[in-house]
């Protein structure tokens, strides 16, 4: 069964990177307004807001280790925003002699 998040406490694992656009960006990666690398792991699953409104996975791909780009180049000043959930899966098994 899926869970979000890897922590020792049981809680999921979120973690949200934001750019402010220059005029036309497409490419979002590197270091944020918060000074955060953005790092997307290979089957992580991310969220990706421009100005708050949630992006369609048609408007941005995740071609690229550690980037997000846009299909469509944002406006200056534009916010992003990209939510990174680390995704983990576990299974359990019973064991057939219990």
């Amino acid at each position: 069964m899926p869970y979000i998040g890897k922590g020792a406490n049981g809680f999921g694992i979120r973690e949200r990177y934001r750019y402010s656009a220059t005029g036309g960006q497409t490419d979002f990666t590197s270091t944020d307004l918060d000074s955060k690398t953005l790092q997307i792991d290979s089957g992580s699953l991310i969220d990706v807001y421009l100005n708050g409104v949630l992006l369609d996975t048609a408007d941005y791909n995740t071609n690229t280790a550690n980037q997000v780009t846009l299909t469509s180049g944002a406006t200056a000043s534009d916010e992003v925003m990209i939510i990174v959930y680390d995704v983990d899966r576990k299974s359990t098994r019973l064991n057939s002699s219990h």
